[in-house]
């Protein structure tokens, strides 16, 4: 009988135990949804600031000469006299970007050392074997231009067209190798003022770093030498064109 009555007592007290406990759970808060973590994404490249930089590659020359003596020969044979030539390139820029939306503006300065130079000798035309061979030279030494420079950004990428003020040093003309006092010779040696035009790609591998390619044609017009000489008055008009293909190196801050 008393086994009986603990029985009872202790299925009563584990009864109530766990009512209490189920009326506990229900008056927990629900369990809030956990919220998963936000990718951000990484920041667009920003072309704004200042860079400076070296650049480096290949340079063609298209050189003209036309001189007129009477009745407008050309030394030696020709009317219009043409060298061409290639040579490197090598130099260093500074300028400023500001970037609008996807648009990006500045100004960029540069200079150049050319390695472009020739000189060509031509056989004299209907004068006998009393004359001699014609030398012509055609050389520039250094190229430095004044641009604007206009492009579109594609984040890290830049596509961009750019042009303005060039200058150039040049030093042409051409020598008759007769003997004294026969020795006639017109030479231009100035600095040149002409424009530039052109166009790349630049990209930022780094935060502070990008490379670039880019093609630029310079041309300077015409320049008219007039010179009295032993056999007579001659002038000689120069052309100088100037194109370049170079990669560049910059740093941005």
């Amino acid at each position: 009988m008393h086994c009986r009555r603990f029985w009872l007592a202790t299925v009563s007290s584990l009864a109530l135990v766990g009512a209490v406990s189920a009326a506990n759970a229900a008056d927990l808060p629900a369990r809030m949804p956990v919220k998963a973590p936000e990718v951000v994404a990484p920041a667009a490249f920003d072309w704004t600031g200042f860079y400076i930089g070296v650049h480096g590659g290949g340079a063609w020359l298209d050189h003209h000469q036309s001189t007129r003596l009477g009745n407008g020969i050309c030394p030696p044979s020709q009317r219009e006299c043409t060298l061409r030539t290639t040579g490197g390139t090598f130099g260093g820029f500074v300028g400023y970007n500001f970037q609008a939306g996807r648009l990006v503006y500045g100004i960029e300065a540069d200079a150049s050392w050319l390695g472009t130079r020739r000189s060509a000798d031509f056989p004299p035309a209907g004068l006998g074997s009393l004359a001699t061979h014609m030398t012509m030279t055609a050389k520039v030494d250094w190229l430095a231009t004044v641009r604007g420079r206009l492009g579109i950004a594609m984040s890290p990428t830049l596509l961009y067209v750019t042009g303005g003020v060039a200058w150039a040093g040049l030093k042409s003309g051409w020598t008759d190798n007769d003997p004294a006092p026969f020795t006639d010779a017109i030479f231009l040696n100035e600095t040149k003022v002409g424009w530039v035009a052109g166009g790349g790609i630049e990209h930022a591998f780094a935060r502070n770093w990008t490379l670039r390619v880019e093609g630029l044609y310079h041309d300077f017009g015409t320049t008219s030498v007039t010179a009295t000489i032993p056999t007579g008055t001659y002038t000689t008009t120069f052309r100088h064109r100037i194109t370049t293909v170079r990669g560049a190196l910059a740093l941005r801050w």
